[in-house]
């Protein structure tokens, strides 16, 4: 079962089990029937399934998890190039900046690198600043 797939008959479980309580709670059904809706969606919580999703999703978080690895240090590299930038130079030295850096340590990594790009006015992130830094390097 793919992802999408799962994701989807979840949500129907969820439709239908919800419906199934209020159903019963509010009195409009007499007995609580679960049992035929986890028959019906037993592949759901079948241990092939789990461990499907479970690879499906390891394969894509490593991809996820290179392109999150990255996104900081193209981040660094526009801020750096940024701080040449006179109204950017100046953002830096105001205090609303010094409430944004407090509040950036402080909640750790609550904001994405796009969104710290963002708020500090260079954009979103563009991987080409980071790939044009790589080849300087190797270059010198």
């Amino acid at each position: 079962m793919q992802i999408e797939e799962f994701r989807a008959r979840l949500e129907e479980f969820d439709e239908a089990i919800n419906r199934e309580h209020y159903l019963h709670y509010s009195g409009l059904k007499p007995s609580l029937e679960t049992i035929r809706l986890y028959d019906e969606y037993s592949k759901l919580f079948s241990l092939e399934t789990i461990r499907e999703l479970q690879r499906q999703l390891e394969a894509a978080d490593d991809g996820f998890y290179a392109a999150d690895c990255l996104r900081p240090w193209i981040f660094e590299e526009i801020a750096s190039r940024a701080r040449a930038v006179p109204s950017l130079a100046i953002w830096l030295a105001s205090r609303k900046a010094g409430m944004f850096l407090k509040e950036v340590w402080g909640t750790g990594q609550l904001y994405s690198a796009d969104e710290l790009g963002e708020e500090i006015g260079v954009g979103l992130l563009d991987p080409q600043v980071l790939m044009d830094e790589l080849l300087t390097g190797l270059r010198q």
